[in-house]
């Protein structure tokens, strides 16, 4: 059967793969191909931002090099963006010292738009009949009522595989035609080469994450 899978960017890599190095060159084509062996896997869409951060400049760079690894992978793989957000926000201090201000700015990172993105994909593509099977790699409870609408509202199953120890509840409770945890065992096997190749030339692997 025809399989797409759906996976969610920053929720793989904050409950799985952020402080693993060995873990992180993920091949989502191979890694939906060994989860689901016996089906065809026609899309594989995966959700994210171009990240920016206040502590590590080589991280954009590093995110740069994985998804130009995933662009080799095209058609059946792609990259959907949203975006980050800086704001400037005050927070009230825990412990103030006597006589000083009570409160703080600071600097907020928010991702937003892939969660939008992602359901929203998921429910066009299954209106348009282009899978018989999906899954959805997350553990983000947002994306229960997507799955409720496409697993019993359009009769077409729907797989979640969570990054975590166990589901959310809001998730498993939409009833999916099956529950999968992604081990981080099957993630390790299923990792680029080191060197690879396209239009542009040879890259590898970066050397420290």
């Amino acid at each position: 059967m025809n399989r797409a899978v759906y996976v969610d960017g920053f929720n793989l890599y904050y409950r799985l793969l952020r402080k693993r190095a060995d873990a992180k060159w993920l091949n989502l084509l191979a890694l939906s191909q060994k989860l689901f062996p016996n089906d065809k896997i026609t899309v594989v869409r995966y959700f994210t931002a171009r990240i920016r951060t206040l502590d590590d400049e080589r991280a954009p760079q590093r995110q740069e090099t994985y998804l130009r690894a995933l662009n080799t992978l095209k058609p059946v793989v792609s990259v959907h963006h949203g975006h980050i957000q800086v704001r400037g926000k005050w927070r009230r201090l825990q412990h103030p010292i006597t006589g000083l201000a009570k409160s703080a700015l600071i600097s907020h990172i928010q991702e937003k738009g892939s969660d939008v993105n992602l359901a929203s994909h998921f429910l066009l593509d299954a209106f348009r009949n282009c899978f018989e099977n999906a899954a959805v790699v997350t553990n983000d409870a947002d994306f229960a009522e997507p799955i409720r609408i496409v697993q019993h509202e359009l009769e077409l199953p729907v797989t979640l595989v969570h990054p975590t120890e166990d589901p959310a509840p809001a998730l498993s409770d939409m009833g999916p035609s099956e529950i999968l945890r992604l081990s981080l065992s099957s993630v390790r096997m299923c990792q680029f080469p080191k060197v690879l190749t396209d239009d542009d030339g040879e890259f590898r692997c970066p050397e420290s994450w």
